[in-house]
């Protein structure tokens, strides 16, 4: 099951997705998969985060090499700027399987 959870966290890494809630819409790439969430890192250009923290949110991942997109229920834990970027903390359930 561990390494079931860690394959997954690992095929994500480095993926494209994109992050909403009611009213915003953030486009970044995943980093730091873990099977309690990740890091949406976003280099969109604004002075403060367009998420809310503890928002309720939708993450739509894509996996590109077999055309499949999903989408998971998530949270945002923290959000914090980092070289540039915005990089928002997201909770899951669980790591998406495609």
């Amino acid at each position: 099951e561990l390494e079931n959870v860690i394959e997954r966290a690992v095929a994500l890494e480095r993926t494209e997705a994109v992050c909403h809630d009611r009213h915003e819409v953030v486009v970044g790439i995943l980093e730091n998969v873990t099977d309690a969430g990740c890091e949406l890192v976003s280099d969109e250009d604004s002075v403060t985060p367009k998420l809310a923290l503890n928002s309720p949110l939708v993450l739509n991942v894509t996996n590109a090499a077999e055309e499949k997109a999903m989408n998971v229920r998530a949270s945002l834990a923290a959000v914090e700027r980092r070289e540039g970027n915005w990089v928002y903390r997201i909770r899951w359930a669980e790591v998406p399987s495609f």
